[in-house]
């Protein structure tokens, strides 16, 4: 079994499907994409939002295991919907939906918007 892993730099790909029913184009790169163990940590995305687009509101639910999501806002600004209220996502901020909360993101700004977005499984006595 292994014990550590090393993954190189991955290449941006270009997505012209809006995510989750939101508006306009994106860049994606999985950045666990060649792991052999996902355990706790399902996924890490470094995405960009380019001005005017948007992921859709979506929620998360207990139906594929419990998770949450954590996103972390590396540069530019925008604006995140956590459970219908929307709040300023700037560089360096952070916004969790834990398991049963919805939210959304929009690039607002006349600037790319980069953040990663991580999934991680949690223990279903939290």
């Amino acid at each position: 079994m292994k014990t550590t892993e090393n993954l190189k730099a991955k290449q941006f790909k270009y997505i012209e499907k809006p995510c989750h029913g939101g508006k306009g184009p994106w860049y994606f790169k999985d950045m666990l994409d060649g792991i052999s163990r996902k355990d706790v940590i399902q996924y890490i995305h470094d995405d960009i939002l380019p001005p005017g687009s948007e992921f859709g509101i979506h929620c998360h639910s207990a139906d594929d295991g419990p998770d949450e999501e954590w996103y972390l806002c590396i540069s530019g600004k925008g604006t995140m919907i956590l459970d219908g209220v929307s709040v300023p996502f700037e560089e360096g901020d952070i916004n969790v939906c834990r398991n049963g909360g919805s939210h959304g993101i929009i690039n607002d700004s006349d600037k790319d918007l980069r953040f990663l977005v991580i999934r991680a499984k949690v223990n279903k006595t939290t």
